[in-house]
């Protein structure tokens, strides 16, 4: 399975990315900023 990243500061945006994303066969892991998002790399 593919996965995926998104980082936004926006919850909803977030959200709304993962299940699209989830949706088309990703595995969506997702972050608030830039720092959570370099933990998670």
């Amino acid at each position: 399975m593919k996965r995926i990243l998104v980082v936004d500061d926006e919850e909803q945006i977030r959200q709304m990315l993962a299940q699209m994303l989830g949706h088309e066969g990703y595995e969506v892991h997702t972050a608030e900023n830039g720092e959570e998002g370099m933990r998670l790399v």
